[in-house]
């Protein structure tokens, strides 16, 4: 995945063969993108982005935009997440224009959707409390 900082779009390449295998217009202007190894994700932010500050989501599984997330103040210029929780971390620069933190901050967005494995997971251990307490003596 390469962002442009020109608000433009964010480009999907293969780099074995440096053929571009798809573009997003709909996240651009972007300082540093984000691979999440867990669920296979791109994050990618868009402080230069046409219709407002955001961070973009892309599937690496599936070569698909997911949803762009508007930022509280428009200067996302680096992104990281964290891959057991699934949290987005977003520093935010101090100054005037931002009224949320003038000091600065990071700004943390929570997990939107669990894993498949781990609502598996949870309906199995539910299912195995369910057998247990049919087993149990009384």
């Amino acid at each position: 995945m390469v962002g442009c900082g020109s608000a433009s779009q964010s480009i999907l390449f293969d780099p074995t063969t440096g053929k571009i295998v798809k573009t997003f217009s709909q996240v651009s202007g972007s300082d540093e993108l984000w691979y999440d190894p867990t669920t296979h994700d791109y994050f990618i932010t868009g402080e230069n982005n046409p219709g407002g500050s955001v961070f973009g989501i892309v599937s690496d599984l599936t070569d698909d935009f997911l949803a762009n997330v508007a930022t509280p103040v428009g200067n996302a210029h680096s992104i990281a997440v964290d891959p057991i929780s699934g949290q987005v971390f977003l520093p935010l620069a101090g100054g005037p224009a931002n009224t949320l933190c003038p000091d600065g901050c990071i700004a943390v967005y929570a997990a939107a959707v669990p894993e498949p494995t781990s609502l598996m997971l949870l309906g199995v251990g539910l299912a195995g409390f369910g057998v247990m307490r049919r087993r149990r003596p009384r």
